[in-house]
Formats: structure tokens, C-alpha cells, sequence
């Protein structure tokens, strides 16, 4: 069996954005990142990165001699593109016992569903590994980007020990959660006026932070809802979320939502800067870039649609040797950080 048009516009047009929408929101840092993705360029991704200040300056009298010396400040941070996939596989025998067309379309459905939660959960746990899995063939994580050199001791083909701008804040064994523990990593974390944008950890420590917030602020949680983080941004609380958008609920620290990831690693507090975290995607030379709908909160209408960069849907094939349909998700691109030192890690909460 080969779907005719009539058939592929429905499953294309209709089943495709919903598969993608879901995918993507199945924990909030995997649906920030690549709903602000950015676009992947060259064969490797690289930039120049101040490690140091030019120190050919200084005060002088007179006829003092000015240093005229050459300081490097720069070394070129430089990241690979990788590769991920997800297969939508139908046997033409199931699709036949499912009959009708309207038949064929529910059991189309149930894969596609089937894919969307296998691809969420998998890349949502990629995002906080440190990219080494596979034989290095993983996307990089959150255990590669905030790290100072214990555990991933070259980032971006560079040598933390050497460069500090390329260590993040790491504190292990912290045991019981204190606001003076949260308070040493973030400003670690602050650099100038850049400060961390997002607060993730895992459901049990939330909740811990959630008991070290005063009284009188639980108090206006309960009477007006949490506020809700989502993919684009931050909505007051769950009434001001737009026609199908997804929100996190959210604590706040000095203003930056905190919230609870379910693949976090356990007992971990991230302080992340999401303006030197980003995901780059590479567009597939073949088949086009599968388009995220964006809800406008404000108005909660679906206004526009953006692509997901580097996320390509194939289509069903019918293979040349199976009787079936077989079509698959891809996924070209990495997760880039340009500045550990914005980042920080508390490690080893219990309580």
C-alpha cells in the first residue's frame, strides 16, 4: 500500500506538527532549547572567545615608555555537528487489517504518538549527559557545558585547565538545600550584569526549594498559581497560557524562575544563562525543516510558525525489500555553550 495524496496531506499537514509539538515539550529544557534554537553554519561550529585581558595598559608620565607588546586574548572554541533519529515504522499488514481509511489514519496516529514520547525522552536525557555516549556520537549536554575540568576536561577542543573562562561553578556534596548554597552558585554564575535566566533541577529538589520559600509568598502561589514557564518565555500562571500551550510550574530566585525537569539529573540544582546556551541546528540538504507552531500569549492564538532548526521529517517510504512504511525523524545539530563560567551546578542535594 502507497498513501495517495489524499492521504498524505492529512497525515503530513496534520499529524506531523502535533507529533512535534509534543515531542519538544516532554520537559522544559529540552522545549527551550530547541524552540530558540539557532541556525548551524561550516563544516564545525567555532568562535573566538576572550580568555583574557589585553594588559598592554597602564598609567605613564611624561616620556615613559608605552608597551607596545602583542597579547593574545582569543582562543576559537569549536564544536561538531551530530546526529539523532527517531523511525516511524508501519507494516502494511497491520495497515491492511485496519481497514478503513479513517482506521488507517488512528493506527498512523498511534505510532506517530509512540515516536513522539520515545524521541522526547531520549533526547531530553542527551541534554543533560556529557555528549560521550555512543562513542562520543551523543548530542553534548549539560554534563559536558557545566563542568570545571573534573569530569569533561576539554570543551569546544579546548583545555579547561588552561582557561577558566571555560570552568563553570561546581559544588558537590551539598546534602540538605540552603538559600546561602542557591546564593554562592548563582553569583558564581553572575558575571557583570549577566546573570543566570533559568533555575532547573530535579522534582524532589523543587519541591525541597519549595519549603524553604517564605510563608507569605506560598501563600500567593496558592491563591493566584504558580507562574508557568514555557518553550518561549513566562506566563503569570496557568489561566494566561494561550490555547494549547504547555507551562512548568515555577518558583522564583531573585527573580529567575526555578523549575523542576524530569530528567534532570537527580539531587542537581543547574544555574543556567540561556544567552550563551544555545541549540544550533543544521538543515537537512533533503527534506525541509519540520515548523513548530508559536502561541502568542497575549492574545493565545497561534500567530506564525517557525521551523525547528535542524529537525527533518522524511516522510513514509515504502523500502525496497520490506512490505512496509518506514519513516524517521532526524535530528542534525549540537548543544553549544560559548560560556561555561556563566554556568553553575549545585551537586548531591538530599533535603
Amino acid at each position: 500500500m502507497t498513501f495517495d495524496s489524499y492521504v498524505q496531506s492529512l497525515t503530513q499537514d496534520k499529524i506531523v506538527p502535533s507529533v512535534v509539538d509534543g515531542a519538544f515539550n516532554g520537559n522544559v529544557l529540552t522545549a527551550r532549547l530547541l524552540k530558540n534554537g539557532k541556525r548551524w553554519d561550516g563544516e564545525a561550529l567555532k568562535r573566538p572567545m576572550m580568555y583574557q585581558k589585553n594588559s598592554a595598559q597602564g598609567s605613564y608620565s611624561g616620556f615613559d615608555t608605552l608597551s607596545t607588546n602583542k597579547i593574545n586574548t582569543r582562543i576559537i572554541s569549536s564544536f561538531d555537528p551530530r546526529q539523532y533519529y527517531q523511525s516511524v515504522v508501519l507494516s502494511n499488514l497491520d495497515l491492511a487489517v485496519n481497514a478503513t481509511q479513517s482506521r488507517v489514519l488512528d493506527l498512523l496516529k498511534v505510532e506517530m504518538e509512540t515516536a513522539k514520547m520515545s524521541m522526547a525522552d531520549s533526547i531530553g536525557g542527551l541534554f543533560y549527559g556529557d555528549g560521550t555516549g555512543n562513542s562520543n556520537k551523543d548530542f553534548l549536554g549539560l554534563g559536558a557545558a557545566v563542568d570545571d575540568g573534573t569530569n569533561v576536561a576539554t570543551y569546544g577542543t579546548q583545555t579547561r585547565s588552561s582557561y577558566s573562562a571555560l570552568q563553570s561553578s561546581v559544588t558537590t556534596g551539598v546534602g540538605a538545600l540552603t538559600i546561602s548554597a542557591m546564593a554562592t552558585s548563582y553569583n558564581a554564575a553572575k558575571v557583570g550584569t549577566a546573570k543566570p535566566t533559568l533555575i532547573v533541577t530535579d522534582e524532589s529538589v523543587w519541591t525541597y526549594y519549595e519549603s524553604l520559600v517564605q510563608p507569605q509568598i506560598r501563600a500567593n502561589y496558592d491563591v493566584g498559581g504558580y507562574k508557568q514557564v514555557t518553550s518561549m518565555g513566562m506566563a503569570e500562571n496557568k489561566s494566561a497560557l494561550g490555547v494549547g500551550e504547555v507551562g512548568f510550574d515555577a518558583l522564583m530566585y531573585r527573580g529567575v524562575p526555578v523549575v523542576a525537569d524530569e530528567k534532570c539529573t537527580s539531587g542537581f540544582m543547574y544555574m543556567l544563562n540561556e544567552d550563551y546556551l544555545k541549540w544550533y541546528g543544521l538543515k537537512h540538504p533533503q527534506h525541509g525543516e519540520v515548523e513548530m507552531k508559536i502561541n502568542n500569549i497575549q492574545s493565545g492564538a497561534y500567530e506564525n510558525k517557525v521551523p525547528v532548526y535542524g529537525c527533518a521529517w522524511t516522510g513514509l517510504k515504502e523500502p525496497v525489500n520490506q512490505d512496509a512504511e518506514i519513516g524517521q525523524f532526524l535530528l542534525y545539530g549540537n548543544l553549544v555553550c560559548w560560556s561555561p563560567r556563566h554556568q553553575a551546578v549545585l551537586k548531591g542535594i538530599t533535603s
